[in-house]
């Protein structure tokens, strides 16, 4: 009985019908990630369909299928070379491709010019929950392909519950500004010019609210604590010069505002236009300031001592998604009879007090430390005569290898990777500010099944050669077969036929 179902069971796996089902599956799931790719982005479809555990499958079942069809034509002959050959490249292949799906690693690197870093932010997001002084320390895995309301499975003795409400893989943020005693201050701006006009809070201490980029300038709040610091941030003292000083003024581009909070609830502002700052003076409730960036103007429409950002986030539309569109996640976290709602975008931490106890959450991308380091010594990029497209960019980095004890330079192009200690470092975008590039961003990626799928698809290739170009060679034993086979059948013929003759020859005589 277990014969039979070991029979059976062998026929099917190397059957052609399963065959033809998992090709043609194989085949549609690509389809599938090729759509989902093209709508939603890479990292989208490596989750829901390449990186998904349905799809190894698919793969496993085509490798066995392959495996039994090459072992029901045992015991093998001269005629079956080309094939076996072939079956075995393409079952290389497939190991090749599930190695590379258990194990393989993608991520990017941002380095800016004349710094190092060995720093690799990989695909995989995670959200890391904490109460410090109960012993709550945990890392969850998060998909974005996965937006289902899920309990977090926090200790038995932790003090709050945690779920997540939603996942969303490519967000845009709503912001409100409430009004809160524990809040922070803000200003209401109103910038006009001729890309048409706008209104944005700053909010002093928020990540998002407190440093803004808004067309052809960067807008900052700072907060004076003392007429000591104001003073000093009143002053023309270039950023680059004041490195030793009591107090440090904020890096910005060549167009910028800075609106300072002073004491008493004063407000200045320093303008900064094409490098060079041209204006500063006291800040006026409802008059119009000319800012020099072509017919920008701005003026100050409101300004609360405290305020609080109350963002929520929403789905980007299909025609507006961007590659930098941060994934978001919303978060509900519980102690008694005290509910907090929590928003955060990827790489980013928040604090909150429930019931009086601080829970720390922060939404983050797994990092991964290479074996080596770069140091970006020099960025160029070429762009296409006439316009600010990129045509091609390179840059030149030190790699620093301390298992080697060795240190060298090296070119990374488009279509000239790095590859050292099994990862291989490509060109993959660069960052600029006012048109000047100031880091190189670098795709980088661990292939361990690369070798064995090479090889696979050279033994591939060579099984698909010997099958139609060798086949003369492949037949010769078959024919030399056929020929004697015939030869023998003849001459039984011809001598039964001869012995016929002689008998019907000898009974004539006799009579």
């Amino acid at each position: 009985m277990l014969q039979f179902i070991s029979y059976q069971l062998f026929r099917f796996f190397s059957s052609l019908k399963l065959a033809v089902f998992t090709i043609v599956l194989l085949a549609s799931s690509l389809a599938a990630g090729t759509i989902i790719e093209s709508l939603h982005g890479a990292q989208i479809a490596r989750d829901s369909v390449y990186h998904a555990r349905w799809f190894a499958f698919i793969l496993t079942m085509l490798s066995i299928n392959v495996a039994c069809a090459a072992l029901s034509r045992l015991p093998w002959k001269r005629r079956h070379t080309g094939f076996v050959i072939t079956h075995t490249g393409i079952i290389l292949i497939l190991a090749g491709s599930l190695l590379t799906l258990a194990y393989g690693k993608n991520g990017q690197m941002a380095v800016r010019v004349d710094q190092t870093s060995n720093l690799v932010l990989l695909d995989h997001q995670f959200l890391h929950l904490q109460v410090p002084g109960k012993g709550i320390d945990a890392l969850f895995p998060v998909n974005p392909r996965k937006n289902k309301s899920r309990h977090l499975p926090l200790a038995p003795w932790s003090p709050v519950s945690a779920r997540i409400v939603e996942v969303i893989p490519k967000a845009k943020s709503v912001s409100r500004i409430l009004d809160d005693d524990r809040g922070a201050p803000g200003v209401l701006l109103r910038i006009t010019g001729m890309m048409g006009e706008m209104k944005e809070w700053l909010v002093y201490g928020d990540p998002v609210r407190e440093h803004l980029n808004v067309g052809p300038a960067e807008i900052l709040l700072l907060y004076a604590t003392s007429e000591e610091e104001l003073n000093f941030l009143m002053n023309d003292l270039a950023p680059e010069k004041t490195s030793d000083k009591k107090f440090k003024f904020p890096e910005s581009g060549r167009n910028a505002l800075y609106v300072i909070m002073a004491p008493q609830g004063k407000l200045y502002y320093r303008l900064k236009a094409r490098g060079v700052f041209t204006q500063k003076g006291p800040l006026f409730k409802g008059v119009d300031y000319r800012t020099g960036w072509m017919d920008y103007k701005f003026s100050v429409e409101d300004y609360r001592s405290n305020v609080v950002v109350d963002r929520e986030y929403e789905p980007v539309s299909r025609g507006e998604e961007r590659e930098d569109n941060p994934s978001a996640i919303h978060i509900l976290v519980e102690r008694k009879r005290d509910v907090k709602s929590v928003w955060l975008e990827i790489n980013e931490k928040k604090t909150i007090e429930i019931e009086g106890l601080p829970v720390r959450l922060n939404f983050l991308l797994e990092r991964e430390s290479l074996p080596f380091s770069l140091k970006l010594l020099k960025f160029d990029i070429a762009r296409y005569e006439g316009t600010d497209n990129p045509m091609s960019y390179e840059s030149q980095v030190e790699v620093n290898d301390p298992a080697k004890q060795k240190t060298f330079t090296r070119e990374i192009k488009m279509n000239r990777p790095l590859k050292l200690r099994g990862y291989t470092v490509y060109q993959a975008a660069f960052q600029e500010e006012e048109g000047v590039p100031v880091a190189s961003v670098f795709a980088v990626a661990k292939d361990p099944g690369i070798a064995i799928k090479y090889l696979g698809s050279i033994i591939l290739v060579m099984g698909i050669g010997i099958q139609f170009f060798g086949r003369r060679w492949l037949t010769r034993e078959r024919v030399k077969h056929v020929t004697t086979t015939t030869s023998a059948s003849f001459n039984t013929v011809t001598r039964d036929k001869v012995k016929s003759e002689e008998v019907e020859l000898v009974e004539n005589v006799k009579k």
